[in-house]
């Protein structure tokens, strides 16, 4: 027993050890961690010149706060992902959209506003809205349903739209 309490000294000296408590998980948990990270889009669209103008409501519906955006790691964006009819077409960060300058809180809801500019190219294009948090995850790889729309440009502009 000496011989064992002798080598765990012997390996232990000059070696720092200490521990990490954090409490309260749920009550600190906000989007710097996938965890509790969950929304309701409830977005329309439609057809304004060579744009499409987004607008409705998105709610916090998970545990998590979610923090403001366009700042470091964990702040919550609106991120668009675009697809052409080719599947070599698609751009997986097309935009991003500021949600809020503050925290949202679970059971927070916030209107938005923006418009996402079509490609100049003919043919017929997806739009997926979802959200970010920023460094973390997609919240539509954490279950929420991202908000899409489709539209058709050809020689005369947007003319078609689909939700």
């Amino acid at each position: 027993m000496d011989m064992i309490r002798h080598n765990v000294v012997r390996e232990m000296t000059n070696k720092r050890v200490f521990f990490l408590h954090k409490g309260d998980v749920a009550a600190g948990l906000d989007s710097r961690s996938a965890k509790g990270l969950a929304a309701q889009i409830s977005l329309q669209a439609r057809v304004e010149g060579n744009e499409v103008v987004v607008q409705g409501g998105i709610t916090n519906v998970g545990s998590a706060a979610w923090l403001p955006s366009m700042g470091p790691v964990g702040t919550v964006n609106i991120g668009v992902h675009m697809f052409g009819e080719e599947a070599s077409f698609q751009v997986s960060d097309y935009a991003r959209y500021a949600l809020a300058g503050e925290t949202t809180n679970p059971g927070q809801s916030r209107d938005v506003a923006f418009r996402i500019p079509c490609p100049e190219r003919s043919g017929r294009f997806t739009f997926v809205i979802d959200l970010v948090a920023e460094g973390v995850s997609w919240f539509e790889l954490r279950g929420t349903e991202p908000f899409s729309v489709s539209c058709v440009r050809d020689e005369s502009g947007l003319r078609e739209i689909s939700q």
